[in-house]
């Protein structure tokens, strides 16, 4: 089961609080500029042609903040996966280390180097980090206490350039996300948490202002096509039908 709540994610916080629930695990890809802050979708320049960002983009410090508040409702030890480039890492990770105690980098290895001159980037960097002490719970064993923090598989493909593969969510969550616990996600773009929490029996809260539904996270096995993105994505793929909070 999946819960879209669209709003912006300070706004969200409101609704989450007044409702008293709390997550198990926040896991997000905050939408940063190292470069400059925007208030309106940046404008970049690859190959000689302008590339706008569908989303509008704000200074990695700025997403560390609202990262931080969303400590209300996180319980006591829960977990926090943050995407961030190697900049956006050097300016989040002391804001983030206020309120939560920083554990390690995450790295997803993706088998292919990306786009660029000389030392290519064939590696993403996830911060993880957690609210207090970790303690061991009842689905702990030696995997899900130690796991390695390399990560290997070769990204999928998508219509979406800026939105991470579900299955890295479901990677990460994994070794101590069980049924019935929540994950949220503050920045959720197109929601890949959604697939990852399903597989998992977990309930993913997707937080965003303006919900991207691409095709291919939301198949799962199954061939079926039809002829709007937004007909597919609420298609019975064994999801509960998203549910929008007054």
């Amino acid at each position: 089961m999946f819960v879209k709540i669209g709003r912006d994610a300070r706004d969200a916080l409101s609704f989450l609080l007044r409702d008293g629930l709390i997550f198990d695990a926040i896991i997000t890809d905050p939408p940063y500029d190292t470069h400059h802050a925007n208030t309106r979708p940046a404008v970049k320049r690859s190959s000689g042609r302008k590339v706008v960002l569908p989303f509008c983009v704000m200074p990695p410090e700025e997403c560390a903040k609202i990262i931080c508040e969303y400590a209300s409702i996180l319980k006591s030890g829960g977990d926090v996966y943050v995407f961030a480039n190697w900049r956006a890492m050097l300016r989040m990770s002391p804001v983030l280390a206020s309120t939560y105690a920083l554990r390690s980098i995450v790295i997803w290895d993706k088998g292919v180097p990306g786009l660029g001159h000389y030392w290519r980037n064939q590696a993403e960097f996830v911060l993880y980090a957690t609210l207090g002490k970790k303690p061991r719970g009842p689905q702990g064993n030696r995997f899900s206490y130690f796991p390695s923090n390399i990560i290997r598989f070769q990204g999928m493909k998508s219509k979406k350039p800026f939105t991470k593969p579900w299955r890295l969510y479901y990677e990460l969550l994994k070794p101590t996300i069980s049924r019935g616990m929540k994950v949220i996600d503050l920045f959720a773009g197109s929601c890949p948490l959604g697939p990852a929490a399903d597989r998992l029996g977990a309930v993913a809260y997707c937080v965003d202002v303006d919900f991207e539904w691409p095709r291919n996270h939301f198949r799962l096995g199954t061939s079926r096509r039809h002829s709007h993105p937004r007909d597919e994505a609420h298609a019975n793929h064994g999801f509960t039908p998203p549910i929008d909070l007054p």
